[in-house]
């Protein structure tokens, strides 16, 4: 007959201490998980924000430009163009011949806050 050491014989208790460290390592990876998932969806509307931003101000340049190219008098001053999402308000000052100052103020059809971008444009 086999002998059988006392730790493997009585298994009182043994239970608990796994299950426990089981469902800590379970619940931290959730954790970890859903964690990260939220910093993506953070990220992801950052980046939508920042992109539609630019992609208003590029609108706006071309239609400056071509506003520019039209009336050649033009020296200072504030437009406003209205686009489907958002206004773009342009504060230009010409500074050379073909160089202008642009001061960009965006507010967004949505409920954000407004971006600002300041930028020289040779035209």
């Amino acid at each position: 007959m086999k002998r059988q050491l006392f730790l493997i014989d009585n298994e009182q208790g043994f239970y608990l201490p796994i299950v426990l460290i089981v469902t800590t390592i379970t619940l931290s990876f959730i954790s970890i998980l859903i964690y990260t998932y939220q910093n993506e969806l953070h990220m992801t509307e950052a980046m939508i924000n920042q992109i539609e931003a630019e992609t208003l101000i590029q609108m706006a340049v071309e239609d400056f430009t071509e506003m520019v190219v039209i009336e050649e008098t033009m020296e200072a001053g504030t437009i406003s163009f209205d686009y489907p999402n958002g206004i773009v308000e342009i504060n230009y000052e010409q500074l050379e011949a073909v160089n202008w100052q642009l001061n960009c103020t965006i507010d967004f059809a949505t409920k954000r806050p407004p971006f600002k971008a300041s930028f020289k444009v040779a035209i």
